[in-house]
């Protein structure tokens, strides 16, 4: 075939291309792989999936520079890259190819004509599934002009996504140009049935080339100069134990319980499975089918197991004191209805959690002194309670500390050798290459381990917590968190009152002292007495000051562990006003004293500006010290692997502190390690032992490996069309392998359909046109109504989502749009436009077909429905709008049914007169292009008269054209109109009564 030919033309001048980058041999065989012909290339997370489109996209520009003389410049579009993988694909060009030009990335700001003046030119570029599709539909790119598509994260491609579509439409114009398919998320191809063999059909591909990470080629590249790697296992608390295994405790019982249920397969409930994400989608999956009709049990359990996941993600994530928020706002908020907050581990769970942060303490009261007035001896069990913070830290954060110290010591010894090397090395002081040079003294600094040093981690707020540890020390942070928590349990208002001073004395006697007699003591009667609160009493204590009391009987414990938090925290509070004020006076002693030193330096004339003390006071907790800064953090990167940037390549570490074990950060550690085997790269991996995140990590591993295992045997026995490909030079192609829906056969009927009714003749239409508003292709619809044989022209409309014809638009509302859109008023502006432009305004409510079709299951509706629910604003809609209908669709392809039965015997619409549409024209008038249009306070005042009902008033409409008109007409005409004599006669009587002449003027 000629296609083939053409790529066996281009392989030499892209085998170059490929062959002079700096790739790994197996990366270098990936690429070449889908040079030779189109496939689905599987990775394993972290192998340089970017590194590989990179090459793709060097090869493509490569080619564009050497196209041949009188042929149009070609265009090769990227989809489905997610943000993270636009920069790491430019990083990646820029180190590996460059003299590449990076690709263009094309988003809403780009005009349509700003993109075709591109496309014409011929480029590579990052394009959304959005912008492609309504390009390729309108014609702004011409799908021949377009070399071939490159997919990222096809792992969810399928019929009704976008990069489905956008293959589709491409395949419908070219069906020489290539498809190329990457994903490194094997374990999603996994989930559901037939997973791979769809994602084959929407890519119209017939190859899957799989590469896990125990792939030999892969083994032998990356196993031929590992890093080094220390595995260091930090034992958790006594305390972080307890909370961990009374977390296990509740979440076997919920799967216990929820394996009893009828409505979910059992198979996936384990405590393994339990850990991640995936879970979750794999019960919402099961349920929402019969989401309406489950139990509230059921689906209690299933927010409870959500809950658990990320409770025990938080244990080992946050510190105590953020941990213990969190565990206090999920009580706050999940009290009623959770399940778990019922259970006796969940107590175990929440106590912990505060001997993690503070005890109580009680302790015996001091001897009451005797008197007339003590009639009665005090208990002996009465005592006082002591707040007393513990503030547990992090175990992983003193082992990290220790890991800096012995990098920071590993790094001074390399220095030393670095220095003997330098004195021993004739340096040639010549400049001709100076790149060459600095490429030269970097790569001795990494020889010598004087590269930085990277700290990794998951998240975003983990990386801001161990910067913070890093910087200023453990016992600062936990202090610095301790304030915060006992200001959001202490409050302002309270903190406020027991600052104030009160004072005064009773008497030891049974009544307190209060009275004049015996029981007040002598001669002091004359001074009103009161009981003193503990909250008081500790106020006293801290200020110094001391009250002659005699303890209180014991209250209940809550309140007064609540008041010894408030006590705390206004403690806290005074500290920080004091703190404040003496850094305030610091500071500006330092500004005064730089600013001499500068005026020395600068009459002086010193070759440096002087700079201000770097000393700096930190506030935390009861604390105040100066220069609290524990370590430089300069040569020193904190990076969370969530925000998905390449930085081993930007900053080159000599030291790698793993704070989160991660498998994919680990092969990217590897496959940078591969790329510079000279350079030694020293690894040091953290885990709990015997913790959740062990067995999470070691899962994780074991899934990823199982479902590489488990692509290999689909590979093996999947069937996959020939045609399928597309791939053909024939003057009849065959067939597209386009959805053969229940839509596309009964648009056929309908095209089919007798052309005779009512002694008119029709004209059979090859397709059904439809007009999309271009906003509506972030859905799956327009995707769906292409599928189904509907000529989709996108377009940008001022009233409706979809014209169907000239008489009849659609606003398209899924149940959460709709829900958006009535808490707004959005809806009434939209349904009001279209129904003073259109005959026939419709509003269509699409459901997902892979949910219940059920505004609300039965158990959730109350007992009286108000005006706040969603039923009862459709029916106010209905009722303010009565030229709207309503389409109740089950899901998109039942929407493309309905479009095509509704399109049967209309006209097509126009897109010029569809466009202009509520566009005001330079007279400001929009009603022009409009044909049948009604005063809607008119047909309001008919809706009124005595003898139109609602089953007349359209007939009125109809037959008569204004009210002035009715009014002329006669009995007899009137109920030809209404069909109704007697109602003929009541509108007859009303409209010619005679006016009354009380009312005259």
């Amino acid at each position: 075939a000629r296609a083939m030919s053409l790529v066996l033309a281009d392989a030499s001048p892209s085998e170059a291309v490929v062959d002079g980058a700096d790739l790994l041999p197996f990366q270098r065989e990936i690429t070449k792989e889908l040079l030779a012909r189109d496939g689905f290339c599987v990775l394993a997370e972290g192998l340089g999936a970017s590194a590989v489109i990179a090459a793709l996209v060097a090869v493509d520009d490569a080619l564009s520079k050497t196209h041949v003389l009188g042929e149009p410049p070609m265009v090769t579009l990227i989809v489905g890259a997610s943000e993270h993988a636009k920069v790491s694909v430019k990083e990646r060009m820029t180190a590996l190819f460059p003299r590449a030009a990076p690709p263009l990335e094309f988003t809403a700001d780009y005009a349509g004509d700003k993109r075709k003046k591109f496309y014409d030119a011929g480029c590579v570029a990052f394009v959304t599934t959005r912008i492609a599709s309504v390009d390729l539909l309108s014609g702004r790119l011409d799908a021949k002009r377009v070399r071939g598509i490159i997919v990222c994260s096809a792992h969810r491609t399928n019929e009704t996504s976008g990069e489905g579509f956008v293959v589709r439409l491409f395949r419908e114009g070219n069906r020489k140009g290539y498809v190329r398919a990457i994903s490194d998320r094997p374990g999603d191809l996994t989930r559901g049935f037939n997973s791979v063999e769809r994602c084959l059909k929407a890519l119209m591909l017939t190859r899957v080339h799989l590469w896990p990470r125990f792939h030999l080629r892969v083994k032998d590249d990356l196993d031929a100069r590992p890093p080094e790697v220390i595995e260091l296992r930090q034992p958790m608390s006594e305390n972080v134990l307890k909370i961990q295994e009374a977390i296990v405790s509740v979440m076997d019982s919920c799967m216990a319980e929820l394996k009893k249920s009828r409505y979910i397969d059992t198979s996936d409930l384990t405590l393994e499975s339990g850990l991640f994400k995936s879970f979750d989608l794999i019960l919402q999956r099961q349920l929402d089918k019969v989401w309406h009709i489950a139990p509230r049990r059921v689906k209690q359990i299933v927010y409870d197991l959500k809950t658990l996941r990320l409770l025990a993600d938080a244990l080992l994530k946050y510190d105590s004191v953020t941990f213990l928020k969190y565990l206090q706002a999920l009580r706050a908020s999940e009290s009623r209805e959770s399940m778990w907050m019922f259970t006796e581990a969940s107590h175990a769970i929440f106590e912990y959690a505060k001997k993690r942060v503070y005890l109580l303490k009680r302790k015996a009261a001091a001897a009451q002194p005797k008197g007339l007035g003590a009639k009665r001896p005090l208990p002996p069990q009465i005592t006082e309670t002591d707040l007393i913070p513990i503030l547990e830290p992090m175990p992983k954060w003193t082992l990290m500390e220790e890991i800096l110290d012995e990098i920071d010591e590993e790094r001074r010894q390399g220095g030393e050798l670095l220095a003997v090397a330098d004195s021993e090395t004739v340096v040639d002081l010549t400049f001709s290459q100076p790149y060459e040079s600095q490429e030269h003294g970097t790569h001795r600094m990494l020889k010598y381990k004087q590269g930085a040093t990277l700290i990794v981690c998951k998240e975003e707020h983990v990386a801001r917590q161990l910067e913070y540890c890093i910087r200023y020390g453990t016992p600062a942070l936990m202090n610095a968190h301790w304030v915060d928590y006992l200001f959001s349990r202490g409050g302002k208002n309270v903190a406020a009152q027991v600052t104030k001073r009160q004072t005064g004395w009773r008497g030891a006697g049974r009544g307190g002292g209060r009275g004049s007699g015996r029981g007040g003591g002598r001669g002091a009667a004359q001074k009103p007495q009161r009981v003193y609160s503990k909250l008081e009493r500790i106020q006293a204590r801290m200020e110094g000051r001391e009250i002659d009391e005699d303890p209180g009987p014991a209250k209940d414990g809550k309140s007064d562990e609540n008041k010894l938090l408030a006590a705390a925290a206004a403690e806290a509070k005074k500290t920080l006003v004091a703190a404040k004020k003496a850094e305030d006076a610091d500071k500006k002693m330092k500004a005064t004293k730089a600013a001499k030193e500068l005026e020395i330096k600068i009459e002086m004339k010193a070759e440096e500006d002087a700079a201000a003390s770097d000393d700096e006071v930190i506030v935390v907790g009861d604390t105040r010290t100066r220069s609290t800064v524990k370590r430089d953090t300069d040569n020193m990167y904190v990076y969370a692997h969530e925000r998905k940037l390449n930085l081993l390549n930007r900053i080159q570490p000599s030291f790698v502190v793993m704070y989160d074990p991660d498998a994919s950060f680990i092969r990217e550690l590897e496959v940078y390690q591969a790329t510079r085997p000279d350079v030694p790269v020293k690894v040091y991996f953290l885990v709990y032992d015997t913790s959740l995140e062990e067995q999470k990590y070691l899962s994780s591993i074991k899934r990823e490996s199982a479902a590489f295992e488990n692509l290999i045997r689909t590979k093996q026995h999947m069937a996959v069309p020939a045609e399928q490909e597309g791939w053909t030079d024939s003057e009849n192609p065959l067939p597209l392998s386009l959805p053969s829906s229940t839509a596309r056969h009964r648009i056929e009927e309908s095209q089919e359909a007798s052309t005779r009714k009512g002694g008119r003749s029709l004209t059979i239409r090859s397709s059904l046109e439809v007009i999309v508003d271009m906003r509506e292709f972030m859905s799956a619809l327009p995707c769906v109504l292409h599928s189904a044989g509907f000529k989709v022209r996108p377009t940008t409309l001022e009233v409706g989502d979809y014209i169907l014809s000239p008489d009849m638009c659609v606003e398209r509302k899924a149940i959460p749009d709709l829900i958006q859109s009535f808490a707004s008023g959005r809806l009434i502006a939209q349904v009001e436009a279209m129904c003073k432009h259109y005959k026939t305004p419709i509003l269509l409510i699409e459901f997902d077909g892979s949910k219940a079709f059920a505004l609300h299951a039965e158990a959730d509706l109350p007992r009286f429905v108000g005006q706040q629910h969603l039923i009862t604003k459709i029916c106010m809609l209905i009722t303010r709008f009565r030229k709207l209908r309503l389409i109740w669709s089950r899901s998109m392809h039942m929407t493309a049914e309905i479009f095509a039965e509704l399109k049967r015997l209309e006209p097509e619409p126009s897109l010029e007169t569809a466009q202009r549409i509520g566009v005001p024209d330079a007279d400001g008038d929009v009603h022009k292009l409009v044909k049948d249009n009604l005063n809607d306070a008119a047909v309001d005042l008919l809706r009124r008269l005595p003898g139109i009902t609602d089953g007349n008033y359209r007939r009125v409409i109809a037959r008569v054209e204004s009210i002035e008109k009715m009014c002329d007409l006669r009995e007899d005409e009137l109920a030809d109109i209404l069909g109704d004599a007697r109602q003929a006669k009541t509108l007859h009587t009303f409209l010619h009564a005679p006016f009354p002449k009380e009312f005259m003027f």
